[in-house]
This record gives C-alpha cells, sequence and structure tokens, in this order.
C-alpha cells in the first residue's frame, strides 16, 4: 500500500489528506471491526473485556492531561491501535476472519508519516483526539449495552472521523488564504 498519509506544505503551512488507496483499506477495516462489535454486543461481551478496553480508554483520557505535542499524539496512536485491537478481539470469530496480525492495523494515525502534519497542527490533532476519544466511549458503550446495530454504525464513522476533520482544516485554511489569511484556528 502506498503511504496512508499525504503530506502538502501550501501557503506556509504543512497539510495532511488521507490517500484515496488507503481509505478503501480503512473502510474494509472498519467493515470488519463493525462486525466484530455488533456480534459481539449480540452474543455477550465477558465483563473482564470491557474492563480491558475501558483501561485502555482511561490510558488515552490521561493524555489530556498534558499539552498536545507529537509525542501526546505517538502515545495516543499506539493506544488507539490496541483500542480497536481489543474491539477486533471482541468476537472471537471476525479475529480470526482478519488472520494473524502480520500487517499493520489500518490507521490514519500511520507513525511516523503523520508527524509532520501533527506538529504543524497541533491544534487541528488536539480536537481530532477529543473526538476520537468520544466516538471510543460510545463504541464501547453501545457494546456493554447490547446495542450491536449501533456499535457496528458507529464503528464505520468512525473511521472517518479524522479524514473529515482533515478535509474541513484544509477548506477552512483555502478560505482563509483566498480571504487575506484570516485567523484559522479561531475559525476551526
Amino acid at each position: 500500500m502506498t503511504s496512508a498519509i499525504e503530506i502538502t506544505e501550501v501557503a506556509g503551512g504543512v497539510h495532511a489528506a488521507l490517500s484515496h488507496e488507503f481509505l478503501k483499506a480503512l473502510e474494509i477495516e472498519a467493515a470488519l471491526q463493525g462486525v466484530s462489535a455488533r456480534l459481539a454486543a449480540e452474543h455477550g461481551v465477558h465483563e473482564d473485556q470491557l474492563r480491558s478496553i475501558r483501561s485502555c480508554l482511561a490510558a488515552i483520557d490521561q493524555l489530556f492531561g498534558y499539552p498536545m505535542s507529537v509525542s501526546v499524539f505517538e502515545a495516543f496512536a499506539h493506544l488507539n491501535v490496541r483500542f480497536h485491537e481489543a474491539v477486533l478481539r471482541l468476537y472471537p470469530y471476525a479475529a480470526s476472519l482478519a488472520g494473524p496480525r502480520k500487517r499493520d492495523l489500518v490507521t490514519p494515525f500511520k507513525l511516523p508519516d503523520i508527524l509532520p502534519a501533527v506538529q504543524a497542527n497541533l491544534g487541528l490533532f488536539q480536537r481530532i483526539l477529543v473526538l476520537e476519544q468520544e466516538q471510543h466511549r460510545s463504541i464501547i458503550e453501545a457494546i456493554g449495552h447490547g446495542h450491536g446495530a449501533r456499535a457496528e454504525d458507529l464503528l464505520r464513522d468512525h473511521s472517518r472521523l479524522a479524514e473529515r476533520q482533515l478535509a474541513r482544516d484544509r477548506a477552512l485554511r483555502a478560505d482563509a488564504i483566498v480571504n487575506g489569511g484570516s485567523n484559522v484556528e479561531r475559525q476551526a
């Protein structure tokens, strides 16, 4: 697969976009995780599994106590992979369909590809991380309450969050350039 992240420099800023090929791979990964979450919710999940995932979410929450930086983002990216792998393992048959993890989990936060964009756009990535974490909690809540269809829908939507936020940022910055360079951070 080509690089997940396409980094460009425009008008003195570093901008990131997710490649088309990567978005297709992410869609497939989200479908697999979504089905796993739905089936797990419908068939019941052992409390130990949910406790383990909630522990991962608590570790992510602790990151919000630090100023946003590349190292905070890197820690989030690793915990994010742990979260998504745990969701996939909630339903054993889905995990076996994914096969042994000889490949990396498909994630928009591919390290180190995305780090230049993170460094140049700390505020944007702080917002993305907050939204990601809110969705993580909603996904686990849906699974824990046995709401399979909701969990599946949330995971599919979750896979597009970074793409939507990056596109929104790009549009705001382009508008700011056209309109004389107004403060994009304030608008976002």
